[in-house]
């Protein structure tokens, strides 16, 4: 089975602290490429526990990820007292008290107040959240997987409509070899008997060997068999592993226009022509395809 490598996933799990969001859009690309957006102050190792849930599971095309988190009001946040500053504040206000002959008395409520002694934080705000973005990470891939599950189906229905012309052509160029040298015979002795004015055999030795080098040159039999072995590959490409069949459809197509442009080289029976660019048409369209999938 064969996947597009298009596709939209996204997954959201609600959890202690608040909601994590994760979508996906993949498109079109050689090999693997993630791009990730994560919330802002976002521990890395979120990002990393990502890229990898989908390595695991996706093998070519660009992902673009964005995540978000939106924590429940003050959940997951913690109180931090900088004990260090705060005795600094108390230190230099004893100081300044005596230096100024006051009297007041200084206590917790003046210090606690002044810039940076109690500031909110979050608190180990990885291991809170990682676990919620995993969830909802594994939820986004399963349905950008079956997304570009869903795509790979309609991609491989067309591709072997496409295959199974190329098919068609290719036995209609097999049956059509006997018959070209036939009509060249026939053309061959109809316009040596009008320069002659007499009639001409068939095993004229003139004949016999206009004929011989006409079949040479124009013997296209080795050719349509490689080229018939080749739609045999693109078949069995649609069934290679994900992650491969699509650079073996590229591949394999890529083989079969060669054959066929040499046929159409060596061959110059209309009829022939005609299935070649029939053909031609098919794996240019095939190529196409196989750019899309994973």
């Amino acid at each position: 089975m064969i996947r597009s490598m298009t596709g939209f996933g996204k997954g959201e799990y609600k959890g202690r602290f608040g909601t994590a969001t994760v979508e996906m859009r993949s498109f079109n690309h050689k090999f693997l490429d993630i791009v990730s957006k994560l919330p802002e102050k976002c521990p890395s190792e979120i990002d990393v526990e990502v890229r990898t849930l989908v390595q695991r599971r996706i093998s070519r095309g660009k992902i673009n990820i964005t995540i978000n988190y939106d924590r429940r009001g003050k959940a997951g946040m913690g109180i931090y007292l900088n004990k260090e500053l705060a005795r600094y504040y108390y230190r230099e206000l004893t100081h300044l008290k005596k230096a100024l002959g006051a009297r007041d008395e200084i206590g917790i409520k003046e210090i606690i107040f002044l810039p940076h002694v109690l500031t909110h934080e979050d608190v180990a705000l990885e291991e809170k959240i990682l676990p919620d973005v995993k969830k909802a990470t594994i939820k986004a891939l399963s349905n950008l997987i079956k997304m570009r599950s869903e795509e790979g189906k309609f991609l491989r229905q067309d591709i072997v409509k496409r295959i199974s012309v190329i098919e068609k052509e290719l036995h209609r160029i097999q049956e059509r070899i006997p018959l070209i040298i036939d009509d060249y015979r026939k053309r061959l002795k109809k316009n040596m008997e009008r320069l002659s004015g007499s009639r001409v055999a068939e095993d004229d030795k003139r004949v016999v060997a206009e004929l011989t080098s006409f079949a040479s040159n124009a013997d296209i039999a080795e050719e349509l068999t490689r080229a018939l072995c080749h739609v045999i590959g693109l078949k069995r490409a649609l069934s290679t592993r994900i992650g491969e069949a699509g650079k073996v459809l590229d591949f394999t197509a890529l083989e079969l226009l060669r054959e066929v442009n040499t046929m159409s080289a060596k061959s110059e029976d209309y009829k022939v022509s005609e299935s070649v660019i029939k053909v031609k048409e098919e794996i240019e369209k095939i190529r196409e395809q196989s750019q899309n999938v994973e």
